[in-house]
C-alpha cells in the first residue's frame, strides 16, 4: 500500500522526459519564420528612431541612473533627493532647490558622469531649509 502510486510517478516523469527531449531545438529548415528568408525579392524598410548622440540609453534611464546616483550618495540631504530630473532628447534640466552649493555642484557632476556634461542644464536654486521666500 506505501508504494501505491510510485509506478503512475515513474510514468509520468518517463513521458515528461520524453516530452522534453522531443521539444528540443530542431536545425533551421528552408522554410523558417524569417520574413527576409520568405520573400528574398522584397526589400522591407524599417523606421528607426535617432538616439541622443554619444548616448545609447533612453531619457527615462537616464533620469533613473541620475535618480540612483543621488539616492547612494550618503552625504545629500534628503531635500536633494527632491530635484526634478528632467530629460528630453538626452539633455537633462535639473530643477529644484538644495541647501548647500556643494549638494548642488554634486548632483551637476552625477548627472554630468550619466549624460556627458554638454547635456546638463542646472536649474538648481540654494535655498537654506529654514529660509521662506
Amino acid at each position: 500500500m506505501r508504494y501505491k502510486y510510485f509506478t503512475q510517478f515513474l510514468s509520468t516523469a518517463a513521458l515528461a522526459g520524453a516530452l522534453t527531449l522531443t521539444a528540443a531545438p530542431q536545425a533551421a529548415t528552408s522554410n523558417s519564420r524569417d520574413p527576409q528568408m520568405a520573400h528574398p525579392g522584397v526589400q522591407q524598410s524599417t523606421m528607426v528612431a535617432p538616439e541622443p548622440a554619444g548616448s545609447g540609453m533612453s531619457d527615462h534611464h537616464i533620469v533613473r541612473k541620475i535618480h540612483k546616483a543621488i539616492d547612494r550618495d550618503v552625504t545629500m540631504s534628503n531635500r536633494a533627493l527632491d530635484v526634478k530630473i528632467l530629460c528630453r532628447n538626452g539633455q537633462v534640466t535639473l530643477k529644484g532647490s538644495v541647501p548647500t552649493t556643494m549638494e548642488k555642484e554634486k548632483i551637476e557632476q552625477k548627472a554630468a558622469a550619466v549624460a556627458g556634461s554638454g547635456n546638463v542644464i542646472n536649474d538648481i536654486k540654494v535655498k537654506h531649509h529654514r529660509y521662506v521666500g
